[in-house]
């Protein structure tokens, strides 16, 4: 499945996918923001993303379908990541390929050394996937900050 997957930039015609997987219960509870987001909220979002210089979203696709998104959001030589994997998809290993895609998407297109992710406490398995991914944890509380060297 690894080998079949790809990364491409965000387009506007992914806007309403986005939305839906933003706003799945699931994503919602998740989230650090824990509440719907409106869609002319995520409309002024999604395009202030893809028009800007420093933050990059990405789809994951296998030619058929899309099911997540990583975001990078650019700070130097850093970047917050933050990624989303379809309601379809969960628990199928997903996350994992995402985080490995994202690594290499990341050093190589952005010749980043450094990635940082905020994940909450109440979210147990996003900080096993990312763990296993290599982050440590370097800030505990309500949310943790968790880093990974290039």
């Amino acid at each position: 499945m690894h080998n079949s997957i790809a990364l491409r930039l965000a387009s506007e015609a992914d806007c309403r996918l986005l939305y839906d997987w933003r706003n799945d219960p699931i994503t919602i509870a998740m989230s650090l923001v824990s509440e719907p987001v409106p869609w002319d909220d995520h409309v002024r979002w999604f395009n202030s993303v893809l028009g800007s210089p420093s933050r990059h979203l990405l789809v994951a696709s296998d030619g058929t379908e899309s099911f997540g998104t990583i975001r990078f959001d650019e700070i130097d030589d850093t970047a917050e990541i933050s990624i989303t994997v379809s309601p379809e998809k969960r628990g199928q290993g997903v996350g994992g390929i995402l985080l490995d895609l994202a690594d290499g998407w990341a050093k190589q297109e952005l010749g980043l050394e450094r990635i940082v992710a905020r994940i909450k406490e109440s979210n147990p398995a996003s900080i096993a996937l990312f763990s296993k991914s290599g982050y440590t944890v370097t800030e505990r509380g309500e949310v943790l900050s968790l880093e990974k060297y290039l």
